[in-house]
């Protein structure tokens, strides 16, 4: 199957609204219960990590994509998967990450990097695709082949080749910071309980700003309403550490202006700015669909560590 960023934008005006369903659009109140079967919220996501932290003496970082593995798949389809399958699922994206951009086909590179995983992928495409059948029996999938591996494709690229990633890297990021003994970690403040709601959420938008998980973030820009195009792509890193907008970007500091829990309007890595007249939940908007969905992973994560 093709990749997530190999979509045009008919195929991703197409995939974008079941993503944003599962994702950011399956939120709910604090009030609510939810199992992630339909939605969740931050009290459910700690009490899912809670429970694997309670059966755990010792968390390696080699433990952390396994854990955001199985946090996803309860929030995007609904599945509870064993550890070790949330294990194996993770040696296949590394796989996948590997090689995903290299050519396909018997190559040279094969005998040192292995081949592309395409039956671990087939296997997992075809369980998502009958989790989607049964999640949304009214846009009969079994009967619609291109839809199905659209969507199926779509979910799976969503978690292998960025959600897993990203998570698992701002979350070691943050980890390691916090347990720093020189800089730039030294100088946050110690312990930072999981009382301390803002501080965890200033923690992850340094952490993002300072560690993006995220290179780059392209986008299409006009200027005559639509008749002539530019493509740019923004160096999320070295935008986030510009000394003209954040003083001392090496440094480590909580509450930075513009990112913060209380404003952040200066953050770029969810590709933000790429709505559509402003609103990042229009099928043709780029802007990630999970973004918060993002931040209360992560807070659940610090919170319950």
């Amino acid at each position: 199957g093709r990749s997530l960023f190999g979509f045009d934008n008919g195929d991703h005006a197409s995939v974008r609204p079941f993503l944003l369903k599962q994702l950011d659009g399956a939120r709910e109140s604090e009030t609510k219960t939810c199992d992630g079967s339909a939605c969740w919220n931050v009290a459910w996501l700690r009490r899912i990590l809670r429970q694997q932290f309670a059966g755990m003496d010792v968390i390696l970082s080699s433990d952390i994509p396994w854990l955001m593995t199985l946090v996803l798949h309860r929030v995007q389809l609904g599945l509870e998967l064993p550890e070790q399958a949330a294990r194996n699922f993770v040696a296949f994206q590394n796989q996948l990450l590997f090689v995903a951009n290299l050519p396909r086909g018997p190559a040279p590179w094969e005998a040192v990097l292995g081949g592309f995983p395409l039956d671990a992928k087939q296997r997992y495409r075809r369980l998502y695709q009958t989790v989607l059948s049964n999640k949304w029996p009214q846009e009969r999938l079994n009967e619609n082949p291109a839809k199905a591996a659209l969507l199926s494709n779509a979910f799976l690229d969503s978690m292998a080749l960025h959600a897993v990633p990203s998570l698992s890297s701002v979350a070691e990021h943050a980890l390691a910071l916090l347990f720093m003994q020189g800089d730039p970690g030294a100088s946050l403040p110690r312990p930072m309980s999981p009382g301390s709601v803002d501080m965890i959420r200033d923690l992850i938008w340094e952490t993002l700003r300072r560690f993006p998980p995220v290179s780059a973030v392209p986008y299409w820009t006009t200027d005559d309403s639509g008749l002539t195009w530019t493509h740019k792509i923004a160096n999320v890193g070295q935008a986030l550490q510009d000394p003209g907008v954040f003083s001392e970007p090496l440094a480590v500091r909580l509450g930075r202006p513009g990112l913060n829990h209380r404003d952040s309007h200066l953050s770029i890595g969810f590709a933000d700015f790429a709505t559509v007249d402003g609103n990042a939940s229009h099928r043709d908007a780029h802007a990630c669909p999970g973004k918060n969905l993002t931040l209360v992973i992560l807070e659940a994560f610090l919170r319950e560590f």
